[in-house]
């Protein structure tokens, strides 16, 4: 009978606030959970082709996926920090902005660029996305141009037996385009697969912030934040997910957050500043954004949060002033308005691998791939060494 890495059987446990403040939280992965793991993974690998790395298929003697787990969570190799925001709703101070990023901003009633023309609406192309059931729901920000990157989601986080085991499902969230041929592709692909959204914008790069605001009115109106212990994780469509390892996080992390401390998960990006390049790609005009340091941030390819907590984004866009640069404008600005904290989890978080890496280490949650690596055949193989990882010996 293969043997299985043993875990110690606990219930997660609080360490004492540090120093700073900030409370230290600690978690063991129960044993149970390495056990389920293994008739999933077993039945998984039986009924799929070989995995091949190296062009060689080997006798694998691998470790149970809660090993990554329990290495990730265990007291003596590290802790997950609560780092809360400074700002509540009522001592929020933004920075001076033009008269024209003042007014209220909702799904209906945002400015496009003046380069970008408004488009009809496509519609919804959803299908039971937002099922009662279903415990974590991925949405995806994708653009027309990148159908190759959402049929690799497809098959990987995607997967029937993926999505079965780790009870989830698969939403992706595009804007409008004005190439004819490509707009009649991103629609027919809505159709065949049921799982995109098309938002009334010109998808753009300086429109990205139109699209958490798009995505997040869609996924309220949609019912899809209710129960709302569901776990929403967001990733941009150029990201892999070691899924196995999110379905720990996700069972003994996210389970601390409650109603009166929400949080964001994410990679945090602290005192950054406005680039006032002009010939950069992210020039912030002092017309844009008038202080020269952002509030705390998250990098934007990937989070996770509970379904509660994307709803007080979603009623806090609406009285929050509109700023172009997505990530410091979604989980800083109005985070910081809905009295929203962040959790740091830059160790484990968005880490951009080389062309010739073969391997996801087992303390990754989320790798940042880039849309050429995303759609070539290494993706393939770091997400076959994601499945072999968690395969038992």
């Amino acid at each position: 009978m293969p043997t299985l890495f043993k875990l110690r059987s606990a219930e997660p446990s609080f360490s004492e606030p540090n120093s700073s403040g900030n409370t230290a939280v600690d978690v063991t992965i129960a044993e149970e959970s390495a056990a389920k793991n293994k008739v999933f993974m077993q039945s998984f690998i039986d009924s799929s082709s070989p995995n091949n790395i190296n062009g060689k298929v080997t006798v694998h003697k691998m470790e149970s996926l809660y090993q990554g787990a329990a290495n990730l969570y265990s007291t003596e190799s590290s802790s997950v920090r609560h780092i809360v925001t400074e700002l509540g709703p009522e001592k929020s101070n933004y920075p001076n902005l033009t008269s024209n990023m003042l007014p209220t901003v909702t799904a209906a009633s945002v400015k496009l660029n003046s380069s970008d023309p408004p488009t009809k609406p496509y519609g919804w192309k959803v299908k039971g996305a937002c099922a009662s059931a279903v415990r974590v729901l991925y949405y995806v920000h994708t653009t027309p141009e990148h159908a190759e990157q959402r049929d690799f989601l497809r098959t990987t986080i995607g997967n029937s037996k993926v999505a079965a085991f780790v009870n989830s499902s698969l939403v992706f969230f595009v804007g409008t385009t004005p190439d004819r041929k490509l707009s009649k592709k991103v629609h027919t692909e809505a159709e065949k697969h049921g799982d995109v959204v098309q938002l009334d914008f010109i998808d753009t790069y300086r429109n990205l912030s139109l699209k958490f605001i798009g995505a997040t009115k869609w996924l309220l109106a949609n019912n899809c934040l209710n129960p709302t212990e569901r776990v929403l994780v967001k990733i941009d469509d150029d990201v892999m997910v070691n899924v196995f390892l999110l379905t720990s996080y996700v069972k003994y992390i996210l389970a601390l957050d409650n109603s009166e401390s929400p949080s964001i998960h994410c990679a945090i990006v602290p005192q950054a500043r406005p680039i006032r390049d002009k010939n950069s790609k992210w020039f912030v005009s002092r017309q844009d954004y008038s202080s020269n340091k952002y509030p705390l941030y998250c990098l934007g390819a990937a989070f996770v949060m509970h379904a509660s907590v994307l709803a007080r984004l979603g009623r806090a866009v609406d009285h929050a002033p509109f700023f172009w640069v997505e990530d410091v404008y979604a989980t800083g600005m109005v985070a910081r308005l809905a009295n929203v904290s962040h959790v740091d989890i830059n160790r484990h978080c968005c880490l951009t691998p080389a062309e010739d890496t073969v391997a996801v280490s087992k303390n990754t949650l989320f790798m940042q791939m880039g849309q050429a690596l995303m759609a070539s055949k290494s993706a393939s193989k770091l997400w076959n060494s994601v499945m072999l990882q968690n395969r038992t010996r």
